[in-house]
Formats: structure tokens, C-alpha cells, sequence
């Protein structure tokens, strides 16, 4: 089973990173310096502003340390790999895998966003009860249910926006604090304008660079979906995986950071666009809340054991890698407690 690490995330836009032997110094503004052994990361986020030396790039390569860059404002901008691993066979199957069974994954992976955005609806409910969210509930899985009658992806699609529409409509009512600046009025993007959108960008770019780092562990090529369409630089395949991972992950997150009253309205800042995104304070309390949650373990009853949170996108990806292999004849969703 894939070892769960640690991830580092350099925030502060001053912050100098080297390498000392076998290990990692990040010398902050102030002269602080805190000491990083190697072989405990698996990968780093860096936000701009941040000195990366030549030694720490190496070092990252040969450790197989991931390496990604994003904005300040949390919006990815690349991505290290080092040579390419893993066995060409595999690739070689997930390229030319049949029409009848692409689709099938697309439905399965849509299949688990649906159960996830329903599934946190109803959790919400066992101690908020709301007509308005059980309804919500049962609509988004009458639309999974309509999954395995899809014959395209274009279909899969509609039903999908379908769904989305339904959620986020909803989402509002899961926002419990009675600051007005965390209102939800709906889901938008590129950029996010309000707080709670802001929250959830963020935690989705997270997300998809963990799913990345994922697929490419069992030698997937993450460029290459099912669901989503390809384009040049998109990590479709990586984003299929992160699907079933979204709802219960990403949006959890968010909701029980405002909830509880972890972030405040002052941790945000009005950026490129007029966008509205988490400040350096901001970011440290979500990247802090983030670690601890992956940390968290979980109960995986197919297995019957508990597991770290971090290692369920691994779980599955290896799931997926059985699937395009021939091992199993069935795509089965990861569902914890």
C-alpha cells in the first residue's frame, strides 16, 4: 500500500528553499529556518514569490518528490515531473482502450460524483434536518440512476450539469454562520467571486494535484480521461479520479472551515478580475485545516480496516490501473465512513 507522506506548502512569497544534504531548509523573511527530511515528503506546493534553488529541483526529481507551482491566489501554474515511470503496457491499454468500456468508466466516475454530492447532503441533514435537501438528495440520485442509459459523453454531460445545478442550488442552505459575507448565491469560477467559491477553487486545485501525483503512481498517464475531454496540459485523467473524491472532500472541507468559524471574512482578497481569493492568512488556516484532514483516518468497509484519508485517491487509482489491466472486470467506487 502506497505510504502516506507529507505534503510542503511554502505560502510566505519571501521564503527561500534549499537543500542541505538529506534534507530541506526553508529560510523565511525573519531568518527562521525550518529543517525538512527528504525522504518524509512526497511532494511540494510552492505559491509565487518563493526562491527555489537549482539543488532543491534536483533533489525533488531524484527523491521522486512532486513538485507544483501555484499563484498566490492559488491558481496552478506547472508542474515537475521526473522521467517517466511506471509499466508502458498499462499506458498502452488505457490509450486504446475500447469505446464501450471508456464510456463505462466515464459513467462509473460520474456515477461517484453524484453519490458524493447526495451523500453530503444527507450527512448535513442528520443534524440539520431541511425538505429542501432531502429533495435535492433524492433529484440528484434519480439522475444517477439515469447514468447507465447514456450513450455518449455529451449525455453524460447534461445529466451532469443537471446535477450540478440541483447541488449548488442547495449548497447555500449547508452554510450555517450568519456572517452575509460568506452568502452563496451559486458555483462560479475563473475567476471565483465571493468567499465561499473562493474556498472551494482552492480546494480543488489541491485536490487535482494529489489526484495527479495519484495516477501517476501506479503508471498512468493523467492526460488521458475518460470523462473529461482532452486538451493539451489538462490532467483529464486525474480530474476523472478527483470526481468521486470532490463533494465529500473538497466541499466537506469548505463547509466545516466556515461553519466552525476557522476563516474569516478578513482572511480574502480581491485579485486579477475583480476575483475574490484566500489571503496569506487565509491560505496557512486552509492549508493547516487540509493536512490535518487527509491525516484523518477513515473507515473503508471493502477492505475492513481504517486508512488514512491521503491514501484514497491512491486506493482507487491502483483500483483503476486493476480495471485497464483485465484483473478485475468491474470499475467499483471507494465509499468510506
Amino acid at each position: 500500500m502506497q505510504k502516506l507522506l507529507h505534503t510542503l506548502y511554502i505560502t510566505e512569497p519571501d521564503t527561500v528553499l534549499r537543500r542541505d544534504g538529506e534534507a530541506l531548509v526553508a529560510v523565511h523573511a525573519n531568518g527562521r529556518e525550518d529543517h525538512i527530511p527528504l525522504h518524509l515528503l512526497d511532494r511540494i506546493v510552492c505559491f509565487s514569490g518563493a526562491s527555489i534553488s537549482p539543488a532543491v529541483i534536483d533533489a525533488c526529481v531524484k527523491h521522486d518528490v512532486g513538485f507544483s507551482a501555484l499563484s498566490q491566489s492559488g491558481r496552478f501554474c506547472f508542474r515537475l515531473n521526473g522521467p517517466t515511470t511506471g509499466n508502458v503496457l498499462l499506458r498502452k491499454k488505457q490509450y486504446t482502450l475500447p469505446c464501450e468500456n471508456r464510456l463505462y468508466l466515464a459513467k462509473r466516475m460520474l456515477h461517484g460524483k453524484l453519490e458524493g454530492q447526495a451523500t453530503v447532503l444527507g450527512r448535513f441533514r442528520r443534524n440539520h434536518p431541511s425538505e429542501l435537501l432531502r429533495a435535492t438528495e433524492e433529484a440528484i440520485r434519480t439522475i444517477a440512476e439515469q447514468l447507465p442509459m447514456a450513450v455518449t459523453n455529451e449525455g453524460l454531460r447534461g445529466l451532469e450539469g443537471q446535477a450540478a445545478r440541483l447541488y449548488f442550488d442547495a449548497f447555500g442552505r449547508m452554510i450555517l454562520t450568519e456572517d452575509k459575507a460568506f452568502r452563496f448565491e451559486g458555483r462560479n469560477r475563473r475567476p471565483p467571486r465571493d468567499r465561499c467559491n473562493a474556498m472551494l477553487s482552492f480546494g480543488y486545485t489541491l485536490l487535482a494535484e494529489i489526484c495527479v501525483q495519484a495516477v501517476e503512481s501506479v503508471g498512468l498517464d493523467p492526460q488521458v480521461g475518460f470523462l473529461h475531454s482532452e486538451r493539451p496540459g489538462k490532467p483529464a485523467l486525474a480530474l476523472d479520479l478527483m470526481e468521486e473524491l470532490r463533494a465529500q472532500v473538497a466541499d466537506r472541507h469548505a463547509l466545516r472551515m466556515i461553519n466552525l468559524r476557522m476563516v474569516s471574512s478578513e482572511m480574502f482578497e480581491t485579485g486579477r478580475e475583480d476575483g475574490v481569493f484566500l489571503d496569506a492568512r487565509g491560505r496557512k488556516c486552509f492549508l493547516r485545516e487540509w493536512n490535518r484532514m487527509w491525516r484523518q483516518e477513515v473507515m473503508v468497509p471493502e477492505l475492513g480496516q481504517r486508512v488514512a484519508r491521503g491514501l484514497l485517491p491512491y486506493l482507487q487509482a491502483a483500483r483503476l490501473a486493476r480495471y485497464l489491466r483485465g484483473d478485475e472486470s468491474m470499475y467499483d467506487l471507494i465509499r468510506w465512513e
